[in-house]
């Protein structure tokens, strides 16, 4: 007697499967997305929820819609600028900085009733710094902006061997950093 051929997938443990209506727009866009990335559309989906779920849950707790938004309001204004002059932020100077006062601006515009006075926790952080709390109190901003470049800098490329559990934020600087060592043309 011939056996029949086994059809659907083989014992074992699967991801489970959801039905979703998409519009066709979206699902086009998606299977483009799927063959330039070399996944199926189902794996796409998956990359884009992880992604999303990446970007705005970090440490496990939700990131507020505050900062939901001036992450998608960056990400705006660096498209923005970055198509009307041409260049890319981290590849050409006068571009970086007339984004940041893109980013500066926009922001100061969208908060009109935001109170102007230095918080506490900023004197507080002042009489410990390093820089010496006048030099803090004159820019706190630069101050930890300067901690985050020397992190930044200072991470090696790959994880140090040992198996240890790498801090979500450095996971984060080595994409980072492997981003924006890539030349687009």
């Amino acid at each position: 007697m011939a056996r029949k051929e086994r059809r659907g997938r083989l014992p074992g443990k699967y991801e489970p499967v959801v039905a979703a209506r998409i519009p066709e727009k979206t699902l086009s866009r998606l299977e483009q997305a799927a063959a330039q990335n070399r996944r199926s559309v189902s794996r796409e989906i998956a990359a884009r929820l992880e992604y999303t779920f990446g970007t705005y849950q970090k440490g496990g707790i939700d990131l507020p819609p505050h900062l939901q938004a001036l992450f998608k309001l960056v990400t705006f204004a660096a498209h923005t600028i970055e198509k009307r002059f041409g260049r890319r932020w981290h590849e050409n100077r006068f571009t970086g900085r007339e984004l940041a006062k893109a980013i500066d601006h926009v922001m100061v515009e969208l908060s009109p009733n935001a109170d102007d006075v230095i918080p506490p926790k900023v004197i507080e952080n002042a009489k410990t710094h390093a820089a010496g709390e006048k030099a803090y109190l004159a820019n706190p901003g630069v101050e930890h902006a300067k901690g985050i470049v020397a992190q930044f800098q200072l991470l090696p490329e790959e994880p140090l061997p040992g198996g240890y559990l790498e801090a979500e934020f450095l996971q984060d600087f080595r994409e980072i950093k492997r981003v924006l060592k890539r030349r687009h043309k």
